[in-house]
């Protein structure tokens, strides 16, 4: 967020980043100037601290963190302490502070203006542009163990600066929203020597954060080619793959095109995976950037050209410490999956005129007992051939009829 245009007066701000931010958790702590606990913020702890018996008229949220924590609620306590901590706005404030002002006072810009001038003013025309990061978060997802976040409508499609400076602070937030409990190790938790410490909060996220590593974790990238041009998504993309083993994460990137990945990209890849390459060129591109043996190569030119019977086929690219492995495997689903996915015309009409008459779940299962191929699509075209010849049936009673068969089946 914090750029000015220059490098060197970028530089500047990014050197002085590190001391703002420290002076702001310095001054928000218990021992600085702690922020008030203000009743009807949070009305589920307000009746918590009721049925706590905790009265006090000058407490502050961090008082308020302990009362929780030690009593065990400490899901609450992770709520109430995002009241505590510092946050953007402080940080105008730290600019004018005694700790930081004597530091870089007097130190200008390439241009001639002082350096607190042009701290002062970015702050104030980013609170503007991004408010998502100057107020305090009240996006909480608890213990959920699937999380799906969908970027689209804040990730701007044109590459211009500002446009990839705005998508990158987005992928960010949304990649710190959903993995901020990943990439922790428990030793963060311990003293220098490892053994355990006298802060019960140290304690209770060190067992807490072994707890949870023995589980392994899936960070998917979907749609990943809206990240090209974004340097630092990029950047953040490749430092979670290269530490991934040690947190018991596998980091998933998909995209349509070969091209969507770079070259540092596919580097760290353990396992890639090619589902189809349907014309010479994306195949030529294939070729380029993966070493192919010739037997996936025939693959990727006649195999790969969609679902069948047996399965969507694909190749997988193994490289492991034994070797590279390059089989060709099949995806296969089951019957009711193919009818959960399906997108053929025909097929999705059938499904909606079930699904009226028996509800979602029935209609695949009778679908899926029906056409276990996942389409009723030739038994359909069957019917309306022999209608047309026979000219006395449209084209919607077709359909009608096999709702009708498939109804009565099952009460039969």
């Amino acid at each position: 967020i914090f750029t000015s245009g220059s490098s060197t007066d970028d530089a500047n701000i990014q050197r002085i980043l590190p001391l703002l931010v420290d002076q702001a958790y310095k001054l928000a702590a218990d021992d600085g100037e702690p922020e008030d606990y203000t009743q009807g913020i949070y009305p589920s702890i307000d009746d918590l601290l009721v049925d706590l018996e905790y009265v006090s008229k000058e407490s502050t949220w961090w008082e308020v963190v302990d009362v929780l924590f030690r009593n065990g609620y400490h899901h609450e306590a992770t709520i109430a302490q995002r009241q505590a901590v510092p946050t953007m706005a402080l940080l105008a404030q730290i600019v004018n502070g005694d700790q930081v002002k004597p530091i870089i006072d007097g130190i200008n810009v390439g241009d001639g203006v002082a350096l607190t001038k042009l701290l002062k003013f970015i702050l104030a025309t980013e609170a503007s542009n991004y408010p998502l990061l100057w107020s305090r978060t009240r996006f909480d997802l608890g213990n959920a163990r699937i999380i799906s976040l969908d970027l689209q409508d804040v990730i701007p499609t044109s590459q211009d600066e500002q446009s990839n400076k705005r998508a990158e602070i987005m992928y960010l937030v949304g990649r710190q929203m959903i993995a901020n409990e990943v990439y922790i190790h428990e030793d963060d938790f311990r003293s220098g020597s490892g053994t355990e410490t006298s802060d019960p909060y140290s304690n209770y996220h060190y067992k807490r954060v072994k707890r949870n590593r023995k589980q392994k974790r899936i960070l998917c990238y979907d749609e990943f080619h809206r990240t090209a041009g974004r340097k630092n998504v990029r950047a953040r993309v490749i430092a979670d793959g290269r530490e991934s083993r040690k947190y018991n994460v596998q980091v998933v990137l998909a995209s349509q095109l070969i091209s969507d990945f770079d070259a540092a990209t596919l580097s760290i890849a353990s396992s890639i995976f090619i589902l189809g390459a349907q014309d010479q060129q994306t195949r030529e591109e294939v070729l380029k950037v993966i070493s192919l043996s010739e037997a996936s190569q025939k693959a990727l030119k006649y195999t790969l050209n969609g679902p069948t019977s047996k399965g969507a086929p694909f190749i997988g690219i193994f490289r492991t410490k034994r070797g590279t492995y390059e089989p060709l495997l099949y995806n296969v689903m089951s019957p009711q999956e193919l009818w959960l996915h399906t997108t053929t015309d025909e097929d999705v009409r059938l499904k909606a005129a079930l699904e009226i008459r028996v509800g979602v779940t029935r209609a695949r299962i009778l679908l899926a007992k029906r056409f276990s191929s996942g389409s009723a699509k030739s038994e359909l075209e069957a019917h309306s051939r022999a209608a047309a010849i026979k000219g006395d049936i449209q084209e919607q009673d077709v359909y009608r009829r096999l709702v009708e068969e498939l109804v009565e089946s099952e009460n039969g």
